[in-house]
């Protein structure tokens, strides 16, 4: 059951308050194994959905539009994630560049969004990219004349190369997004 699988993966990444409101407030749009995946998750965490209203520390928070973010923040959280250093060192750092602490928080929470967004990028990347490597091999391989279809030979060739490229990049930036994401 690969999709079970998917869901216990998905649900494990998500933090405590994204369990809290997937619980609360989407739990009807949940199939029955979605549900059932969900809530053991939840009692593994050992949360207390009766208290999560109350709970001075499940503070709601603006998700951040990660295009209006300099690129430079970006990449110091990222840089960061890969060394596995913690939420509070990535906040203090993000204190002493400069930015608001409410706005630092909520871009330190809006990140793993980022990064699953990112990460489904990159495996539509991958996707694209095996469709053009295989494009670029099915064209070499038709019985064409060099003298009369080159541009269609180059069409080929350039399909290949250019496939291969972009499985390459996706598969190490989804590998990167991956470590980025673990806990």
């Amino acid at each position: 059951m690969q999709i079970h699988q998917n869901i216990k993966e998905k649900y494990a990444s998500m933090t405590d308050l994204e369990l809290i409101k997937l619980a609360t407030i989407e739990l009807n749009e949940l199939t029955d194994d979605a549900r059932l995946i969900l809530m053991t998750e939840i009692e593994k965490r050992k949360i207390d959905l009766s208290k999560s209203d109350n709970n001075q520390e499940q503070k709601s928070y603006t998700i951040i539009n990660f295009n209006h973010v300099e690129k430079h923040i970006i990449q110091y959280i990222s840089d960061q994630k890969l060394k596995n250093e913690s939420d509070a060192y990535i906040l203090g750092g993000l204190l002493e560049r400069g930015i608001e602490e409410n706005t630092a928080v909520d871009i330190i929470n809006s990140f793993p969004k980022y990064l699953e967004e990112r990460k489904n990028k990159m495996s539509q990347t991958i996707l694209t990219g095996t469709l053009q490597f295989v494009s670029g091999l099915a064209i070499i391989e038709l019985p064409l004349r060099k003298e009369s279809q080159l541009a269609v030979i180059i069409i080929g060739y350039s399909l290949l190369i250019l496939g291969a490229f972009r499985i390459f990049h996706g598969m190490m930036n989804k590998k990167k997004i991956t470590k980025m994401l673990k806990p």
